[in-house]
């Protein structure tokens, strides 16, 4: 007679090859889907579309063994450092340092994120069960509460910031957004107001309300047209426009930030993205040249890595450029050489009907 024990045993063991069989299978699709996506990734292939194949993955197959998900996270850092949305790429990056710290993507991760005097540890908008908490319900409400009592901007400005940053640190744009348009619809745009309308500027530019974040940088700038943090907002703005499709306009405001600022490596950086979005390669690469220069002085090792990381993609570019340009230089040669030939050959042939008329005549 079996034994309970025996029993028990065998249920434990058919349910850990359940799980063992879940968990595989699960990670194996992830896998798969995961190559798929950085395939058309190199392939140059729809990079918004592959954002939100990978999310789905992601959320599709949440047990699969770490070292999966660390990778499929990395391509969605990737993605987001592709886009040119350094912010959520930033995030992504922490976050897998974070989760995964022992695995090759956590690794890489953590170097793309050693920036020195940089320990904050945030996570990105997208991940699951991070985007809406009890607690962060907790921090908007009780921060709409202390408004409601507040007459005055210098009263509440510090607190309603210092809430926002914790929301938007946490990927909760949603809340933050709330909180912001209580403030703003009681004190509008007040000289203590300008740090938290840039941090909601930079919201919309994360969360992808591009319209709202070029119309609220349109306001602040007017409003502030040369208040600290100024650069900044002006970078941000050309990111919003960038975004949207208007480049004349983007790459005026970026060339203003560097006009201001001449070490802004995060303004060299996006001019960069412009330009390799029009097709202007040699130009992109200069551009992320000078943003790799002024990030190695500034010890920024997140944005050194990105400005390295832009400079190997448009590597393949300059190279068939320049091949396209030696074969057109080729084509020309050839064809002057063809021209100068039969310029000759009719010259000889004129020659030579010219004699030979002389000789009939004679």
């Amino acid at each position: 007679m079996v034994s309970i024990k025996t029993i028990f045993s065998l249920a434990m063991l058919i349910g850990i090859c359940f799980v063992s069989s879940a968990v595989f299978a699960g990670s194996a699709e992830l896998q798969e889907s995961t190559k798929d996506v950085v395939e058309r990734i190199l392939a140059g292939k729809d990079l918004q579309q592959a954002l939100e194949d990978i999310e789905k993955s992601i959320t599709d197959n949440p047990d699969s063994d770490k070292r999966s998900l660390s990778n499929a996270y990395f391509v969605k850092a990737d993605i987001y450092r592709r886009l040119g949305n350094t912010q959520k790429a930033k995030e992504t990056f922490q976050f897998i340092a974070d989760k995964y710290p022992s695995s090759e993507a956590g690794q890489a991760s953590a170097n793309k994120c050693s920036s020195p005097g940089t320990s904050k540890k945030t996570s990105p908008a997208g991940l699951p069960g991070k985007q809406s908490t009890g607690k962060n319900d907790d921090i908007a409400a009780k921060c709409r509460k202390v408004m409601q009592h507040a007459a005055k901007p210098s009263m509440i400005a510090d607190e309603v910031l210092k809430c926002m940053q914790s929301l938007y640190n946490k990927g909760n744009y949603k809340d933050c957004k709330s909180v912001f348009d209580g403030y703003f619809s009681k004190f509008g745009m007040a000289k203590e107001s300008v740090k938290i309308v840039t941090l909601m500027v930079d919201c919309y530019y994360a969360s992808g309300e591009y319209a709202k974040g070029i119309d609220l940088s349109k306001q602040l700038l007017a409003r502030f047209p040369k208040e600290q943090n100024v650069t900044h907002n002006l970078v941000v703005r050309g990111n919003l426009l960038n975004e949207s499709g208007n480049y004349p306009e983007a790459r005026k405001w970026y060339l203003k930030a560097i006009k201001l600022d001449k070490s802004n490596a995060q303004a060299y950086m996006s001019l960069g993205l412009l330009s390799q979005r029009e097709g202007k390669y040699e130009e992109a690469h200069s551009h992320y040249e000078k943003a790799k220069k002024l990030a190695k002085q500034q010890h920024d090792n997140f944005l050194l890595s990105n400005a390295e990381a832009y400079l190997n993609d448009v590597a393949p570019a300059l190279s068939h450029s320049d091949d396209t340009k030696t074969n057109s230089e080729s084509v020309m040669s050839k064809t002057a050489k063809i021209v100068f030939a039969v310029v000759v050959l009719l010259i000889i042939a004129f020659r030579l009907v010219s004699i030979r008329k002389a000789h009939l005549g004679t």
